[in-house]
């Protein structure tokens, strides 16, 4: 958890001293676990996010190549989690995480403010929340529904923690077709992690 705050931080500062291009969100931080049911995010709202604004977040892989969440032109049966902002809304600089406390159930914490909710999509095809251990990808962005096979809004954010497949697990850089920037030039991806071997990246 030290870690988490002290990327966090750092990650935070980083945000705010460039142009994000009105990007509502940045994902700042993972931790995710050998057990796989407790695993757990962090993102930094950069614009003034109003109550009941819905923010998608899915593990699905997404094509540079169909502008989609897809695998080899399938989707991938990976979580979409419904993000819906609190009552007091998201203030720039609101630091929020959520950390799954039992399979696919989240508490939510956040720095100041009404923290909002978040549900796993239950939607057929969408599967568990459960990051890799050795590392993966997360997207936050903008849809209509949980469907993530029938177009999307704008991505905002994708953290890239590692492929989760040997020889390169935690670390690098996100492989090119998973890229959104093509599609989605605005999107800011956090990428480029030392491989540590570790279940916690950032």
């Amino acid at each position: 958890m030290k870690k988490l705050l002290l990327l966090c931080v750092a990650l935070s500062a980083m945000v705010f001293t460039s142009n994000l291009n009105a990007q509502k969100v940045v994902i700042v931080g993972m931790n995710h676990v050998s057990s796989g049911t407790t695993d757990g995010f962090t993102f930094v709202a950069t614009e003034n996010i109003p109550s009941g604004e819905v923010i998608y977040f899915t593990e699905n892989e997404y094509s540079d190549a169909a502008n989609t969440f897809t695998f080899n032109g399938f989707p991938s049966g990976e979580a979409v989690i419904r993000y819906t902002v609190g009552a007091s809304g998201l203030a720039p600089g609101t630091v929020v995480f959520m950390n799954e406390t039992s399979s696919n159930t989240f508490t939510i914490t956040c720095s100041s403010g009404d923290c909002g909710t978040a549900v796993v999509s239950t939607l057929s095809g969408n599967g568990s929340f459960n990051l890799a251990t050795n590392g993966d990808h997360l997207y936050a962005y903008s849809d209509t529904d949980e469907d993530v096979t029938n177009g999307i809004g704008t991505i905002y954010s994708v953290m890239f923690t590692g492929s989760g497949e040997v020889p390169v697990q935690n670390g690098g850089n996100l492989p090119a077709d998973q890229n959104p920037i093509n599609d989605h030039p605005n999107a800011v991806v956090v990428q480029g992690f030392p491989d540590d071997g570790d279940d916690f990246v950032g």
